[in-house]
């Protein structure tokens, strides 16, 4: 439900947190690299990320947008990493302050 209100958040204009640099991130898939969305919920930190391609935010809602990302607790290694901030584009595509697209994994581990 958190994550759900993060992504109707972005979809209504606001940035959201992503980390600043890719981090290693278990996955329900496989093990993967990625600039995960970044967020609280009950004083947890979470990253959510979709793996293997782009978060898609045409035509669907937060919910479903929601539904289709992994959702981790963030690892120990990486708590008081930094974050940075994201948008959609005008394609919708969630991109960092250099138009790099961003939440979903970028490699799977070896």
């Amino acid at each position: 439900m958190a994550l759900t209100k993060v992504i109707d958040g972005l979809e209504q204009g606001k940035p959201v947190n992503i980390s600043v640099n890719p981090v290693e991130l278990p996955g329900p898939i496989d093990d993967a690299t990625a600039r995960p969305i970044v967020f609280q919920s009950g004083g947890q930190t979470y990253f959510a990320y979709r793996q293997g391609k782009e978060p898609d935010f045409n035509k669907k809602t937060a919910t479903d947008v929601a539904a289709e990302m992994a959702l981790v607790k963030e690892p120990r290694d990486d708590e008081g990493m930094g974050t940075a901030t994201a948008v959609l584009n005008k394609e919708g595509v969630l991109v960092d302050q250099n138009q790099q697209a961003v939440g979903y994994s970028l490699i799977p581990n070896d």
